[in-house]
């Protein structure tokens, strides 16, 4: 086999004279128009998908939905190639629409007026603006003029990628999502001009519940799944590999096991191959380096943002369990009444459907066999299955251990009488921090389900955290828990370190005892204020004695 480095494009792979990029998909960054040979598998989907936006049907919209690295976005911009190649006498196609950064209606319908204008030819329009909240309705007269106006007989495809991450981005309010939702339901209105194409790695249905829901019935969903373990996928992998390699059935049927039949873990898998010597056992080394992936990251690249944004604790908790061999993970031993073993169930259903997991032998087991072992060399495992003197710290920005830092930044301890407040503070101190570094029990819910909780949470406040924020009141102190058994820990660190806990007096009860920490009395301070003090003690006191976040 010939041995082969990667080209100094660090988008992609240099075979022969082809670079092929970012998965076997093209990169979003390479300015052309995609081609079918770049793109491989969902054949019938895309046939599905220009059906429906070329024919008459009374749904004005089409979902594509599919995990990240599975093709939509390679798929969206197929798409937009076929229309204007085929259908221009009839269907206008302004260019893909990358709309995760836009937090509100008013700014993506000036640029759907921007890019309509630039499909039209047209130097500039200004979008119609009313004084007073966003309308939706003018929002769609407007654009079904222009088209009117400019290329009457015509209708006009709309083609969104990652509109989910824009209805559910930080930045977002409820009612800038509630104008969105307002504006894609005016836009899909049956005999309107306009058709709506979208991408989104989930459906959104934890926000405004109703509005979604309508808009996921009135639309058509497509799903795009791995490839099968067919011709196609043989196809794929065969002019993605180097023509040298003679690569038999069983290699082949062991790519697409490793790679669960996504394509970009399938190409993962080919760079390495490509890089590596010839010799016996080949294969596996490339697996085993693309599982350690130290040399181009491109699988931590991808898989950092799943885990960090995609994967919630039961899901990341269960993937761990995998990766470190904890066994059984039988639906026999999941499906108990214990509040771990349904949230890991649940999870488990959850990954199995997105295809990162699959059932064998009545065991969970990955379905990307490759994320085993990543899981493992990553550094991003964040804890083990047994006491807290185990902790593994890992910065899961970095992904790697955290040197000399506890794991919690924050940890707030509280009666449940005032859990509404301390709510409202733990949202505050995630415009911060990350969910992950606060000890707030909500955000740890499956980690602290658990018949040892009397002993582990304790054990967190006193030795991984870095600031312990005690909300007390007079329940608090009446309580055996939390008055007892957290308020403990906190007395012992403010013995050894003072500024390593702050007192917020909720309703003007002192802290019992000899207390040398400070305090701070609630008055009528808001959430937000007990939040921005919170932080500033932090960064005065705390950060300055415990190294950078």
């Amino acid at each position: 086999m010939t041995n082969r480095t990667a080209s100094h494009d660090t988008t992609g792979i240099k075979l022969g004279e082809e670079v092929f990029h970012d998965g076997p998909y093209k990169h979003q960054s390479i300015e052309g128009k995609m081609l079918p040979r770049d793109f491989f598998g969902h054949q019938k989907e895309k046939a599905e998908i220009l059906r429906h936006l070329t024919e008459v049907d009374p749904r004005q919209a089409v979902i594509v939905q599919g995990e990240r690295r599975m093709g939509k976005t390679s798929m969206l911009r197929l798409i937009e190639a076929e229309l204007r190649e085929k259908h221009q006498g009839d269907i206008i196609v302004p260019q893909l629409l990358m709309i995760a950064h836009i937090s509100d209606a008013a700014t993506l319908f000036a640029e759907m007026v921007a890019i309509l204008a630039d499909a039209l030819g047209l130097s500039q329009v200004d979008p119609e603006t009313t004084n007073g909240p966003f309308n939706a309705v003018q929002a769609r007269i407007c654009l079904e003029r222009l088209v009117r106006e400019h290329a009457p007989g015509k209708t006009v495809v709309f083609i969104m990628d990652e509109v989910d991450e824009c209805l559910e981005g930080e930045r977002t309010t409820p009612t800038e999502r509630a104008h969105l939702l307002g504006l894609f339901g005016a836009l899909r209105q049956p005999g309107t001009l306009i058709k709506l194409l979208f991408s989104v790695i989930r459906i959104p249905a934890r926000y405004l519940y109703k509005e979604v829901e309508t808009f996921v019935l009135d639309a058509k969903l497509i799903p795009l799944k791995p490839l099968e373990n067919d011709p196609e996928f043989e196809a794929m992998i065969r002019i993605l590999a180097d023509p040298d390699q003679m690569l038999t059935a069983d290699e082949i049927a062991e790519i697409h096991r490793q790679a669960g039949g996504w394509p970009y873990f399938a190409k993962v898998i080919l760079v390495y191959l490509i890089q590596s010597p010839g010799g016996p056992a080949w294969l596996q080394r490339a697996i085993n380096e693309a599982a350690r992936d130290s040399k181009d990251m491109r699988l931590t690249y991808a898989m950092k943002h799943v885990y960090k944004h995609h994967l919630d604790e039961a899901e990341r908790r269960l993937c761990i369990m995998l990766a470190e061999g904890v066994v059984p993970l039988t639906l026999d031993e999941l499906t108990s009444k214990d509040p771990v073993d349904a949230a890991l169930l649940g999870a488990g259903q959850r990954l199995e459907g997105r295809c990162y997991l699959q059932l064998r032998d009545n065991a969970y087991c990955f379905a990307v066999a490759l994320l085993g072992p990543w899981f493992r060399n990553s550094g991003l495992i964040a804890t083990q299955h047994a006491s807290p003197e185990r902790v593994l710290l890992a910065d899961r920005d970095g992904g790697e251990p955290a040197s000399g830092r506890k794991r919690f930044r924050i940890a707030l301890s509280y009666a449940s009488e005032h859990g509404d407040f301390v709510e409202k503070v733990a949202a505050d101190l995630c415009k911060r921090f990350e969910q992950w570094q606060i000890l707030y029990a909500p955000y740890h819910e499956v980690e602290l389900a658990r018949t040892d909780i009397g002993i582990y949470l304790p054990t967190l406040y006193h030795d991984h955290s870095e600031l312990v924020v005690v909300f007390l009141c007079e329940n608090y102190v009446k309580k055996r828990w939390p008055g007892k058994l957290e308020w403990a820990a906190a007395h012992d660190m403010s013995m050894r370190k003072p500024e390593s806990v702050l007192v917020i007096e909720m309703d003007g009860v002192k802290p019992p005892g000899v207390w040398s920490g400070g305090t701070v009395e609630l008055n009528d301070r808001s959430p937000k204020e007990i939040a921005g003090m919170i932080i500033r003690r932090y960064e005065q006191d705390v950060q300055r004695s415990s190294g950078p976040p």
